[in-house]
């Protein structure tokens, strides 16, 4: 985590509560409330996006067989997230992130969506703030 600020928990919840509303729906049988739900995502979130590690050629080489296009648009230098097995690019993660976006424009969101927006969205900044500076 040297390399970005900590994503903490207060700045995914206050992000997750910007887009809560009175038809935000949950799931009834894992949470008792919104606001159980609210939590569960906050540190799901936190657990998930705090990966980050500056991209190195060794990584690209390990990568490439099994994960090939998930640094796409990197280069070596460049911060990149770590989604369990692999790193990804930002490339990538700003497609899946205005793919999300665009999917849920106009719809009710449940706390999974906003929990997937928020995590994209938070890992986005990350990745922009340190490799527009690179």
């Amino acid at each position: 985590m040297k390399y970005v600020q900590e994503i903490t928990r207060d700045e995914i919840r206050n992000l997750i509560n910007q887009d809560i509303n009175d038809v935000t729906g949950y799931s009834s049988m894992e949470f008792d409330s919104l606001e159980q739900a609210i939590e569960a995502s906050v540190e799901a979130i936190y657990e998930k996006a705090n990966d980050f590690e500056v991209l190195t050629q060794e990584m690209i080489d390990e990568q490439i067989e099994q994960y090939d296009g998930y640094l796409d648009g990197a280069k070596v230098g460049d911060l990149v997230w770590g989604d369990s097995e692999m790193w990804v690019s930002q490339s990538v993660v700003d497609s899946w992130y205005y793919q999300e976006e665009s999917d849920s424009n106009g719809k009710h969101l449940d706390v999974s969506d906003i929990e997937s927006l928020v995590c994209d969205y938070l890992i986005l900044d990350r990745l922009d703030s340190y490799n527009k500076n690179t």
